[in-house]
């Protein structure tokens, strides 16, 4: 991702490659850990509402994680703007992970998630 006139490389292994991330503040780094697990208060889901990309990541793991790194990464992949665009249609895998979670929350989303492979793939041997 280029910010602010430097190129930086996405982490490659999570959660280690996280503390040395310097793409995102100290602030920014606890903002968006206490958000995937649910413990940032307000990043329950809107009833009813279709939420933007931006609006997702933002309540999710803040706004700031949204501008460095995800804006950057959807305008590229996408072409498309993620104020606009529909996180239900367009990320639709990461925004299943709320609606597995106990609390609405990535995490444990995931976690629950990689249980439900894990109980395929016992279904289902190759």
């Amino acid at each position: 991702v280029f910010f602010q006139g430097k190129l930086f490389a996405l982490p490659k292994n999570l959660p280690g490659d996280l503390l040395n991330f310097n793409l995102l503040s100290w602030p920014g780094k606890i903002r968006a850990g206490l958000g995937a697990v649910g413990l940032w208060p307000g990043s329950s889901a809107p009833a009813g509402v279709e939420e933007s990309i931006e609006d997702f990541v933002s309540r999710h793991l803040g706004v700031e994680t949204f501008q460095r790194i995800i804006d950057p990464f959807v305008s590229g992949v996408y072409a498309g703007d993620p104020k606009k665009l529909s996180m239900q249609n367009a990320l639709k895998k990461i925004f299943r992970l709320q609606t597995l979670s106990f609390n609405g929350a990535l995490v444990p989303g995931a976690v629950v998630r990689f249980q439900e492979i894990a109980e395929e793939k016992a279904t289902n041997p190759p």
